[in-house]
């Protein structure tokens, strides 16, 4: 895992980077 796996209210999904700040949206999790 790289640190791009971590982002600022975001979450790391599959191939998809959601940077939602607070409302993180999850697809195929």
């Amino acid at each position: 895992m790289t640190d791009s796996d971590k982002h600022e209210g975001g979450c790391l999904c599959g191939e998809v980077r959601f940077e939602v700040s607070g409302q993180p949206e999850f697809s195929g999790v």
